[in-house]
């Protein structure tokens, strides 16, 4: 779990230091994809762990956690398909 947090947050800190140097090519959208779907995970995993030994106080966490990554993962396909779309027309 060290090196999975040690990596949440370098993503963290390099996702911040995207948003402050946007005129500058930090790295790639498809890469900022990535941490923020790396970094959801993290969180639920590490919220379903607590929420074994305190469920009443972690379970919202998790549900959010969840609910994060399966509406990233929505809005991605959807842009996809609106893509797809919009190219063929």
């Amino acid at each position: 779990m060290v090196v999975a947090f040690t990596t949440g947050f370098l993503l963290i800190y390099g996702l911040a230091a995207d948003v402050l140097l946007r005129h500058r090519t930090f790295w790639s959208s498809r890469f900022g994809a990535l941490a923020h779907y790396y970094l959801m995970a993290l969180f639920a995993v590490s919220f379903t762990r607590h929420a074994i030994k305190e469920p009443a106080f972690y379970t919202p966490f998790v549900l959010a956690a969840v609910t994060a990554i399966v509406v990233r993962i929505a809005v991605a396909i959807r842009s996809r398909k609106e893509h797809v779309f919009g190219a063929s027309a």
